[in-house]
């Protein structure tokens, strides 16, 4: 399992990561109920909107490999959204990046 990257925007946590030739996205939606949420996504990236009481969340997060997202699949449990995405290509290309 490799980790990619966390991100926060707008109160939504994001942690993804590939497993099987998957993106596993995980985004925490304290307090939101499963029908007051909607996705979209494309080959880049996804957008997730929540509504919790009165106030509407929007944020959307940019993927560092490209995904199908016609295959996608989302739960929900627990408070955290859970996408799984084949990847076009699994084999990522990765180079290592010298720090000094």
């Amino acid at each position: 399992m490799r980790r990619l990257r966390m991100i926060k925007k707008n109160g939504f946590g994001l942690r993804n990561y590939v497993e099987n030739g998957n993106l596993i996205a995980e985004v925490k939606l304290p307090r939101v109920k499963k029908e007051d949420i909607r996705i979209e996504g494309g080959e880049e990236g996804f957008c997730v909107k929540a509504k919790r009481n009165k106030k509407h969340y929007e944020s959307c997060y940019f993927l560092g490999h490209c995904v199908d997202p016609t295959l996608a699949r989302a739960d929900f449990i627990k408070g955290t959204l859970r996408l799984r995405i084949p990847l076009k290509s699994e084999d990522i290309h990765a180079w290592p990046v010298r720090l000094r």
